[in-house]
């Protein structure tokens, strides 16, 4: 069997090579509940399917349950069911101009400016990478650095303003222990 776990930035053709991979054989599940995916794995992996190539399609609409995928990919390897992450990424130019030209919202948008978005998608990014610790802060001012081509001020504003949000929750959460 071949799995393929299809993810990515919003707006970098996720859609486009999941249809691709569909005309080349693969049965495609897009935004499967992540909970599920466990479930989903063993069964098409059992040999009582038909299915011999999956794509599934993961992406940030799978929200607080994303933080959940490293722990299932790990058991994935544990009990040798094989896999292969394709990340899809598009110049953050692009990923903007898409957003501009269709006039949808970023999914993490909400009512924010696109950049926002961008932001709350590469700290989601970051995560599912298992960035951690001293090595977030880079990551993600090259991610805006790059997003913004250098005209990052604004961006960084942003960054610094969700970093403080951050600390906050951690605070929080460490005087409720």
């Amino acid at each position: 069997m071949k799995c393929v776990i299809l993810t990515g930035m919003s707006g970098a053709g996720k859609s486009t090579a999941a249809k691709m991979l569909e005309d080349m054989g693969y049965y495609c599940v897009d935004n499967l509940p992540i909970p599920l995916l466990p479930g989903f794995m063993e069964i098409i992996s059992d040999g009582t399917t038909e299915v011999e190539k999956v794509v599934l399609g993961i992406d940030i609409r799978g929200g607080e349950n994303l933080k959940k995928l490293p722990g299932f990919l790990d058991d994935f390897s544990e009990r040798g069911i094989p896999y292969t992450v394709l990340f899809l990424d598009a110049a953050d130019e692009v990923l903007v101009k898409r957003y501009k030209e269709t006039r949808r919202n970023h999914p993490l948008a909400g009512g924010e400016r696109i950049m926002e978005g961008i932001i709350k998608e590469a700290l989601a990014a970051a995560d599912a990478a298992r960035v951690r610790g001293k090595a977030i802060t880079p990551f993600l001012l090259a991610k805006v650095k790059e997003l913004t081509g250098g005209e990052s001020f604004a961006a960084n504003v942003q960054l610094a303003l969700n970093n403080a949000r951050c600390a906050a929750r951690i605070a929080k959460a460490l005087c409720e222990l």
